[in-house]
């Protein structure tokens, strides 16, 4: 009876101890959690009311601007219906803002639809960011992931990188979830020197889910170059994921 009592006590010491140190165990056997990573999902966006969507007219080149023609949204009016993109952003971004004229994001749509239909990456983006979060109009995934496809094809790795996340994370019907079209884009946004984007893709490698073979070795080559780089979330994956 005695030798019965002591065998019991010696499984439950047993399962108790792997318990609180199961972590120790796996990594020392060569496994690794996969619910310590870092994953990076953030986009900054301005913040505006809604309001109600506009008609808008896609050939405009020049807007009516209330400002002084020598105040900073009436200098890049006239530097954008010249013809200078880069300008047509800024002041979208000004009407967006709110910042020397009055917040006007319907504006901010009419002046950047154009520049993007020009294949302009920097306006695109932006207007899927006014779309995905509702920025004066109706949120609209559709709007947003024609937009941002867009972008990402004309080189914002910003798009490319949101896009990634969405996908990862499933958004919809629309956008159901797709890891494997999340390891394309953070593959191609870190082989453009996106730290975030080397990241998540060590993150998706690390995970090994979702039909994507795990992959270690890659997963702290990926880590350790972005740490290496200075940024400090893979810093702090390596360290969890990879005490040794």
């Amino acid at each position: 009876m005695r030798t019965k009592i002591l065998a019991v006590i010696v499984v439950v010491a047993l399962c108790v101890g792997g318990y609180l140190y199961k972590d120790t165990i796996m990594g020392f056997l060569g496994f690794h959690s996969s619910n310590e990573e870092t994953f990076d999902e953030t986009i900054d966006v301005p913040i505006v009311e809604n309001q109600a969507m506009k008609n808008t007219d896609s050939n405009a080149t020049s807007f009516n601007i209330t400002s002084s023609p020598s105040s900073p949204a009436g200098i890049l009016n006239n530097s954008c219906s010249s013809g200078v993109i880069k300008d047509c952003v800024a002041l979208a971004n000004l009407y967006l803002e709110g910042s020397s004229v009055a917040k006007d994001p319907i504006k901010a749509i009419n002046i950047l639809i154009k520049p993007c239909e020009d294949e302009n990456a920097d306006a695109c983006a932006l207007l899927a960011n006014i779309y995905d979060k509702g920025l004066g109009v109706a949120e609209s995934i559709y709007l947003y992931l024609g937009y941002a496809n867009k972008a990402c094809n004309f080189g914002n790795m910003d798009s490319c990188y949101d896009l990634g996340v969405k996908y990862y994370r499933g958004n919809g019907e629309l956008m159901p979830k797709d890891v494997m079209k999340s390891l394309y884009l953070f593959k191609k946004t870190c082989d453009k020197g996106k730290l975030e984007g080397c990241n998540n893709l060590a993150v998706i490698y690390n995970n090994g889910k979702n039909g994507i073979p795990r992959n270690l070795n890659l997963a702290k080559s990926l880590f350790e170059n972005a740490c290496k780089s200075g940024y400090q979330p893979s810093c702090d994956n390596l360290k969890k994921i990879f005490p040794n």
